[in-house]
C-alpha cells in the first residue's frame, strides 16, 4: 500500500470519494456477473489478521455480492506450509489482507479466494507461500510486495515463482521509478498504478486514466528480455506489462478492522489485474507464461498515454505514451480478453491432414524469427503448419534455445544493459510499500459507522531479505 503524505482524495470520486465494485467493474468492463466460477484466487502475505473474515464478509455483504466463507468452501486460509499453524497476527499487514481480499471480491465476486499467510516478510517465507498456494491448486496468484533489484533475484525467481501457466501477479512498487522484485521476474506480471477518474457505475466504461506517480517501472539489472517483449531502448526485461488504479487520491474503499478506509498503491493494483486473469479463466496450461498473454491481445487494453512516475534517461521507461509504456505497460483492462491465453497475431496453427489433437501451442510476436535464442516457437507438433509471414522457416521447429528463451532461466549474454540501482547492502533487498495507503476517512454513505479515525500515514516496515 502507499505511503507518503496526507490524502486527500476528491468527494467527487467513485462512493462518496473513493470506488467500489460497481464503479471498478464498470471502469475496466469487467465481466464480474458472469465469469470466474471455478477459479482459484490465491492471495500471499505475511502476517495474520484476526478480523480477516468478518472484515470479508462486511465488504461482501454491503456491496451486495455473494457470501465467500469457509463454510461454502470459497474461502481459505491456511499457513505457508498449508496448515493452520497461522502467523502471528500484524497490524499492517492485515490492512493489507482486507485490501487484497476486497479487490479481489469486487472484480472477480464468483471466485474462490485462497489466503496463505507467510511467517514473515522474508522472500524465502512469501516465496514457500506462492509455492504452497500452486501447490493447493491456485490459477492466480496475487503478491502485493515488492524488493529493490538484487543479484540474487534470477534464484529466488526460479524457485518460488516459476509456475508455468499460473499467472503470478505482482506489484511494481509504491516509490516511483525503479525496477522492483518478483514484478520484474519473467515468471510475473508486473502490474503498475494509475489514476483513474471513472464516473459512473452503470457497467460500463467512461474513464480517463494517467500514470501514476508512485507505481514502479525500469529496466533490469539482471533479468533477460522475455521473448514477447518488443520495445526500443531495454535489453532486458522491463517493467511494467499492464496496469490498473493505484493513486490514493482516486482510491477504493476497503473495510478493514471493522472499519471503512480509503486505499491505494500498487497493492490496489495487483489483485485487481489477478482478478482479471481469473475473470479471463486462466487454465493451468504446461508451459505456458501468462505474462506474455497481454502482448498478444493489446488491443483488448486502454491505452494510458499521459503521467509519469519519475526522472530517466530513457522517456518511456518513467514516461506514459501511446503504445508501450514503463508507468503502465501496454495499458489497463477492457474486458477480461487480454488476459486469455493465445497464439501471436499473424500466425496460424493448422493441423494437418490425419493429426491427433492439437498440443499447446505458445508462441512471442511473429516478428520474431525462428531459431536461436529468440525463437518464438514453442513445443509445435512436427505435423503441424504454420501459416503466415514465418510460414517457411517455422514449420514445427521448437528449439532447446527457444524453450530456454520463454521458460528458463537467461544467459548471462541475454542480460542487456545494467540499470543497478545502489543498495544499502547486498544482502538487504527491503519489502517496499507496505505501509497504509491512506487515512481513515469517512465510509460509504450507506453504512453507519462509528466516528472516523484519521490514521497517520507510515512509510511501511523495512524487513530484510534472506541471505
Amino acid at each position: 500500500m502507499a505511503g507518503g503524505a496526507e490524502l486527500t482524495p476528491a468527494t467527487t470520486v467513485g462512493d462518496s470519494g473513493a470506488y467500489s465494485p460497481a464503479y471498478l467493474q464498470s471502469a475496466y468492463n469487467a465481466p464480474s456477473a458472469t465469469a470466474g466460477s471455478g477459479q482459484t484466487v490465491a492471495v500471499v502475505d505475511p502476517f495474520d489478521s484476526t478480523t480477516l473474515s468478518s472484515d470479508l464478509a462486511g465488504y461482501r455483504s454491503h456491496y451486495g455480492l455473494p457470501p465467500c466463507t469457509t463454510a461454502s468452501g470459497c474461502f481459505r486460509k491456511v499457513d505457508q506450509g498449508g496448515g493452520t499453524s497461522y502467523p502471528a497476527a500484524d497490524a499492517s499487514w492485515a490492512q493489507e489482507i482486507s485490501l487484497d481480499l476486497d479487490m479481489v471480491s469486487a472484480l472477480c465476486p464468483h471466485c474462490n479466494i485462497l489466503l496463505v499467510e507467510a511467517n514473515s516478510t522474508a522472500v524465502s517465507d512469501v516465496g514457500t507461500a506462492v509455492n504452497t498456494a500452486v501447490a493447493l491448486g491456485a490459477n492466480v496468484v496475487s503478491n502485493s510486495y515488492s524488493a529493490a533489484e538484487y543479484p540474487t533475484e534470477m534464484s529466488d525467481s526460479a524457485a518460488f515463482y516459476h509456475h508455468p501457466g499460473v499467472a503470478i501477479v505482482a506489484a511494481s512498487g509504491d516509490v516511483g521509478y525503479g525496477a522492483a522484485f518478483p514484478a520484474i521476474s519473467s515468471d510475473a506480471v508486473a502490474v503498475g498504478g494509475t489514476t483513474l477518474n471513472q464516473s459512473s457505475n452503470g457497467g460500463s466504461r467512461n474513464a480517463t486514466e494517467t500514470a501514476w506517480s508512485g507505481g514502479g517501472s525500469g529496466c533490469s539489472s539482471y533479468v533477460a528480455k522475455p521473448s514477447w517483449q518488443h520495445d526500443s531502448s531495454c535489453a532486458a526485461r522491463i517493467g511494467v506489462d499492464v496496469s490498473a488504479v493505484a493513486d490514493p487520491n482516486t482510491g477504493v474503499w476497503v473495510y478493514t478492522g471493522g472499519q471503512w478506509a480509503i486505499y491505494g498503491g500498487t497493492s490496489a493494483a495487483a489483485p485487481i489485474v489477478a482478478a482479471m486473469y481469473a475473470l479471463a479463466g486462466n487454465a493451468v496450461t504446461a508451459g505456458a507464461q501468462p505474462a506474455s498473454y497481454p502482448y498478444l491481445h493489446h488491443g483488448s487494453l486502454n491505452d494510458v498515454v499521459s503521467g509519469s512516475n519519475g526522472s530517466c534517461s530513457v522517456a518511456y521507461f518513467c514516461t506514459a505514451g501511446p503504445g508501450y509504456d514503463g508507468p503502465t505497460g501496454l495499458g489497463t483492462p477492457n474486458t477480461a480478453a487480454a488476459f486469455q491465453s493465445g497464439v501471436a497475431p499473424g500466425v496460424t496453427v493448422v493441423a494437418a491432414a490425419g493429426s491427433v489433437t492439437t498440443q499447446a501451442v505458445m508462441s512471442s510476436l511473429a516478428a520474431n524469427s525462428c531459431g536461436g535464442a529468440t525463437a518464438p516457437f514453442y513445443n509445435i507438433p512436427a505435423d503441424f503448419t504454420l501459416a503466415g509471414s514465418r510460414a517457411s522457416r517455422c514449420r514445427g521447429r521448437a528449439t532447446a534455445a527457444a524453450r530456454r528463451t520463454l521458460y528458463g532461466a537467461p544467459t548471462h549474454s541475454d542480460r542487456g544493459r545494467q540499470h543497478h540501482r545502489p543498495r544499502a547492502s547486498r544482502r538487504s533487498a527491503r519489502w517496499r510499500g507496505r505501509s497504509t495507503s491512506g487515512r481513515r476517512t469517512t465510509p460509504p454513505a450507506r453504512v453507519p459507522m462509528p466516528t472516523p479515525v484519521i490514521r497517520p500515514r507510515r512509510r511501511g516496515r523495512a524487513p530484510t531479505r534472506d541471505a
